[in-house]
């Protein structure tokens, strides 16, 4: 059975694996290229994961797609070392919060933690701000900040690059 087949019958079954690392393909003028994460811990190498509070316990996870602005990678000498950025689209509207509103252009933040790089490797060379994005995590509200506690993804599980 080769690779696509193999990852085929894996999302049927809503199981993510990493299969090299991630896979790209073109199709009809769009770029795909998805990464995902193995299965672990919901917060397994997240920086201070008592911050982040389940927005549905019973259901933890959630995707959208729309367009990528304020990407970061930020340096793991000055900060937790998360690639951040936020997705914006009315569809992830429904994820979002009034502090989404004022912090992140009303999109759903997003954060790739440093030790998930790795399997996301490919997708990182080539995202960039105005890409658009599929993308699922944990949805949590992130209540490590002073006042305004907005709504994240994160970790981020899956990302795939349409275009």
């Amino acid at each position: 059975m080769n690779k696509t087949a193999i990852t085929i019958v894996l999302m049927l079954f809503g199981l993510t694996t990493v299969l090299n690392g991630c896979m790209g393909d073109n199709i009809a003028g769009y770029k795909f290229i998805r990464a995902n994460i193995p299965y672990k811990g919901l917060f397994d190498g997240v920086n201070k994961p008592e911050r982040l509070y389940f927005m549905d316990e019973n259901n933890p996870y959630r995707s959208c797609s729309g367009v990528v602005s304020g990407l970061k990678f930020k340096k793991l000498f000055f900060t937790d070392g998360d690639i951040t950025f936020n997705v914006i689209s009315d569809e992830c509207g429904q994820l979002v919060n009034k502090a989404n509103v004022i912090h992140t252009q009303g999109g759903i933040h997003c954060e790739i933690s440093p030790q998930d790089r790795g399997y996301f490797r490919k997708a990182l060379k080539q995202i960039k701000n105005g890409s658009i994005v599929e993308v699922q995590g944990i949805w949590v509200e992130d209540r490590g900040h002073k006042s305004d506690y907005w709504r994240e993804l994160h970790p981020l599980t899956q990302l795939v690059i349409k275009k």
